[in-house]
């Protein structure tokens, strides 16, 4: 079985790390023996069995009911859509914490006949991304593979060997879906969408009380520093919390540590940075959340704006009295998640950016802006899609301080939720990204 696609010349931008990202190279996992009988279809009822025994958490025993529901067998009924269960499960997995790298370090857990099982629900999943299109199943297959592949083969345990062929066949189910999908993203289609721009809404009126507005980001954002550096003079904002997270960051090496963009172009100038038009006194320091809590409430802030944050807790949503507005580089409610631009590509949906009001369920607030990012020339799309996203704060910002009161906002409807993107989709969309020119 030869491996597809073959090794592009950019897929050094995210090295195989078998350990820290719980990757594999394909061409390894087809060198496998595969001498052993094709598996056919798992059982329809996998999902369902493996949710209910909690198949994610290896700090519970391996039930052998749920490995009878493992082995490949007929299955007539089988669907071609992922059921409750499937998405379920799937959802479990995603948020269950294994794939924060090291991968391997979340994995000594994992034994032989749960492997085979995780083998099982990847290859129903790598069958079902196929009929169904949904290809979020694909990548968490991904996911279950690359963690097997890293705790296999070990020597401490007898049983591991018994891995080789059903891992050799769910490689071969990989391969295809590789090979299907990789044929896909050369015939692509250019796609526009008609999006609401930030333009769409004036301040119609001036408020009678200036808003406090809070801008609360990453310490040392340069997305915020230049967000506050574009404001008019003097700015509407009353103060800047600095986060600085507690260590808990993907390593840097991990493929993990940032979203998939087009490779840069070489000679791509650096990013512009300007300082911030605020005085010192107006900049703080937060080290964790409650002292965040207490800088808002300080400034008594009517808006809170974020900038480069992680999941913000509801202590401090509910403090700013007109909300808390946040930028995502996703259409919503279509791409809440992880890796919104990359899915967008996978699945040729247009690149959309949008301001919406920060709730405690993530990236499900109202929409209060939107726009539509080009994907030509595709070097410079990441600069693109953070300019429109400062761009979309920057004018609900101002319309806020204007008005005294957000935009109009839409209620969003039912979404779907994405994921971190495993490094090898990561590196079929690079195998691709010359072929995506056409794109608008």
């Amino acid at each position: 079985m030869t491996a597809f696609p073959p090794a592009a010349s950019r897929s050094d931008r995210f090295p195989v790390r078998r350990d820290l990202d719980g990757d594999f190279a394909l061409t390894d996992l087809c060198r496998l023996d595969a001498a052993v009988a094709s598996p056919t279809k798992p059982h329809r009822w996998l999902a369902t069995a493996a949710y209910e025994h909690q198949i994610w958490r290896l700090d519970l025993p391996t039930d052998d009911r749920l490995l009878s529901w493992a082995k490949p067998v007929a299955d007539p009924a089988a669907d071609s859509e992922p059921g409750e269960s499937d998405l379920a499960l799937l959802h479990a997995f995603e948020i269950c914490g294994l794939w924060h790298p090291p991968v391997s370090d979340n994995l000594t857990g994992l034994s032989a006949p749960r492997a085979c099982a995780w083998l099982a629900i990847a290859n129903r999943w790598i069958l079902l991304s196929h009929t169904s299109g949904d290809l979020r199943l694909l990548n968490t297959a991904c996911k279950l593979i690359g963690a097997v592949w890293t705790r296999w083969p070990t020597p401490a345990d007898d049983a591991w060997p018994s891995i080789a062929g059903p891992l050799a066949h769910t490689a071969r189910l990989l391969n295809d879906a590789t090979h299907s999908l990789t044929e896909r993203l050369r015939r692509y289609q250019p796609l526009t969408s008609a999006a609401v721009s930030a333009s769409s809404f004036r301040p119609a009126s001036t408020a009678s009380e200036r808003p406090a507005i809070l801008v609360l980001a990453g310490a040392g954002s340069a997305g915020a520093q230049q967000f506050l550096a574009d404001l008019p003079q003097p700015s509407p904002v009353t103060a800047v919390c600095w986060y600085a997270a507690p260590d808990s960051a993907i390593p840097e090496g991990s493929a993990y540590a940032s979203a998939w963009y087009p490779p840069e172009a070489p000679t791509a100038a650096p990013a512009r940075r300007s300082q911030p038009h605020l005085p010192e006194s107006r900049q703080h320091l937060a080290r964790n959340w409650d002292d965040v809590t207490g800088i808002v409430n300080h400034h008594r802030a009517d808006l809170l704006v974020l900038i480069g944050m992680p999941i913000v807790p509801k202590q401090v949503l509910r403090q700013a009295r007109l909300g808390v507005i946040n930028a995502h580089n996703g259409a919503l409610p279509q791409y809440r998640g992880m890796d919104a631009v990359g899915w967008a590509v996978l699945n040729n949906d247009p690149i959309v950016c949008t301001v919406h009001k920060a709730v405690a369920a993530v990236d499900q607030g109202n929409i209060l802006a939107t726009t539509t990012v080009t994907y030509r020339p595709p070097a410079g799309l990441r600069s693109r899609v953070k300019a429109a996203q400062m761009d979309l704060l920057r004018a609900v910002t101002l319309h806020t301080a204007a008005t005294g009161r957000l935009p109009e906002g839409r209620p969003q409807g039912p979404g779907r939720q994405y994921y971190r993107l495993h490094p090898h989709l990561k590196r079929v969309l690079d195998t691709r990204a010359d072929n995506l020119l056409t794109r608008t």
